[in-house]
């Protein structure tokens, strides 16, 4: 078995779509030995965004620019890394992979090729499950914290061969060799396939709350502008201010779409966020948010959206 250690740049990421300005790796044996490094330059057809969006500080290309522009563009390179990524005595082994991953689903579809199934490897999730720490650490931050030798930055088979000494770093520390590690923790190993399938469902998701956030909005701008007369709403309700978690909306659309006219014909306000504002109502999703809630908001009566439905049905 061979190990690939591989790391993708980009020229820039807008909306999510990564455009491969390089693919690095260093292959190795199973002792980690180094067989080849190599970092392949890429034309990303598109442009370099370096520079932090309010400081103007941020990456350093590891290349003068004109580099990237002589190379070719990704479809001349997918046969090579094809052959890397797919070799069957070959594990590939990356740090935070998945977001390379979703850099090479997007290019796939970008140049209309076909998508390349493998396994892989995530450093970053081992060094998370081994040191069982509560957020996931930075290449840079493991670099410091091993003691490594600075590398250059952003130079796609440095960060790989970065990705390998940590590796090492990592069993050494825990007496682990890496065939035992994936058997104790086999959930540090995805596909291309599983990672799709997760995107696609994200994706989804992320629709769906997007139409649910404009349909909310919707029903806040219809229900505060109603034309309010205290002698047609219930005195108890008239003009109380009502608040209601986003994550109510998410999880209870189908309610909230069913009674909706019911929310907007009492008269009631509703408000979007709380500063210094206690509302009259507060809308939350689990009992267990409740003493959390209460630190912040003693007078506020509580309420799931099913029971404050059937408490305005009462009203």
């Amino acid at each position: 078995m061979k190990y690939l250690f591989f790391d993708i740049e980009c020229a820039n990421c807008l909306k999510g779509e990564g455009k491969i300005c390089s693919f690095g790796y260093v292959l190795t044996d199973e002792k980690f030995q180094i067989l080849k490094k190599r970092d392949i330059l890429i034309d990303p057809k598109a442009p370099f965004l370096l520079g932090g969006s309010r400081t103007g500080e941020g990456i350093k290309l590891a290349y003068p620019l004109f580099r990237f522009s002589w190379a070719h563009t990704f479809p001349f390179y997918y046969s090579e890394i094809k052959r890397l990524l797919t070799d069957k005595d070959t594990l590939p082994i990356g740090f935070a992979t998945d977001q390379d991953i979703n850099f090479l689903l997007y290019t796939f579809n970008r140049y209309d090729l076909p998508i390349l199934h493998f396994s892989y490897l995530d450093v970053q999730k081992i060094d998370k499950y081994l040191s069982r720490s509560s957020q996931a650490r930075g290449l840079d931050t493991l670099i410091e914290s091993y003691d490594l030798e600075k590398h250059i930055y952003h130079r796609s088979d440095e960060d790989a061969l970065m990705t390998m000494e940590i590796l090492v770093k990592i069993l050494n520390s825990y007496n682990y060799d890496l065939n035992t590690l994936l058997k104790e923790y086999p959930s540090a190993l995805s596909t291309v396939k599983d990672y799709a399938k997760l995107k696609e469902t994200r994706e989804k998701i992320r629709a769906r709350n997007a139409m649910i956030k404009s349909k909310v909005q919707e029903f806040y701008t219809a229900a505060n502008n109603m034309n309010f007369n205290l002698n047609t709403y219930n005195k108890r309700l008239y003009k109380k201010t009502v608040f209601i978690k986003l994550s109510v909306f998410f999880s209870e659309y189908q309610l909230f779409e069913e009674n909706k006219e019911l929310l907007k014909n009492k008269g009631l306000i509703y408000i979007q966020s709380l500063s210094n504002q206690e509302p009259d109502y507060y809308i939350f999703n689990h009992q267990h948010e409740i003493p959390k809630i209460r630190e912040n908001y003693h007078k506020a009566k509580l309420f799931t959206l099913n029971n404050f439905i059937h408490f305005l049905k009462e009203h």
